[in-house]
């Protein structure tokens, strides 16, 4: 007790005390300073986009979004360069970081797009689709499905899904309401191949009678 506060040691470690809660009071003020501006920027970095953005961009991304239940989007880096991001991580990658079905969901997305832009104000164009989903998954396939139901009915659109697997088929009728219309192409190349060949009608000449000219002369 008598040596205590003798060497200054306790008023050392209140003054280092103290300096430390200064200190972790400004990192905590700067930190805070730093994500309020970050959410500030990204406030004012969506509402000019949402402003200022084609609208070609902004479909092809709001449907591509929808395609993967909100887990992906893409947007263009300050060079114009397509990246995708993960909004769950809230983290940007470079397309070819995306999965080979998911990669094709963006493609979708961004050819459904161009078509309804260059239409214009002109008439709804159909929109055929070869195999565009093979390697997409169930719960992508529904969202997708039930995506462009909704553009087919709402738009007025024919839509033509073209595909060799029985899967896909059975996808789209559990996918959306009515179920689509099939057209079994196999089916029909087989009808018209047992149909049989009508033969061509010949006509033969008709002869003129010899209305009184001679044997010789007819």
């Amino acid at each position: 007790l008598e040596q205590a506060g003798s060497d200054s040691a306790l008023a050392r470690a209140l003054a280092d005390e103290q300096a430390l809660a200064d200190a972790l009071q400004r990192q905590r003020d700067h930190y805070l300073q730093t994500q309020l501006g970050d959410w500030l920027l990204r406030d004012i970095e969506a509402d000019y986009r949402k402003r200022h953005e084609p609208g070609l961009l902004r479909d092809a991304r709001e449907r591509f979004e929808a395609f993967t239940h909100h887990q992906w989007s893409f947007e263009l880096d300050s060079h114009y360069q397509a990246m995708a991001r993960d909004l769950r991580n809230d983290r940007r990658h470079p397309l070819t970081a995306l999965s080979s079905g998911t990669r094709m969901q963006l493609l979708l997305a961004a050819r459904v797009a161009w078509a309804r832009d260059q239409e214009g104000s002109g008439p709804t164009l159909p929109l055929v689709l070869d195999e565009a989903l093979t390697h997409t998954d169930a719960r992508r396939f529904a969202a997708v499905a039930d995506n462009l139901e909704s553009m087919a009915r709402e738009e007025d659109r024919q839509i033509l899904y073209l595909t060799a697997r029985a899967d896909d088929l059975a996808l789209w009728e559990a996918s959306v309401e009515p179920a689509p219309h099939r057209i079994d192409l196999g089916a029909l190349r087989q009808a018209t191949d047992r149909a049989p060949t009508a033969l061509p009608t010949v006509v033969l000449p008709r002869v003129p009678a010899p209305e009184g000219q001679s044997a010789e002369a007819y």
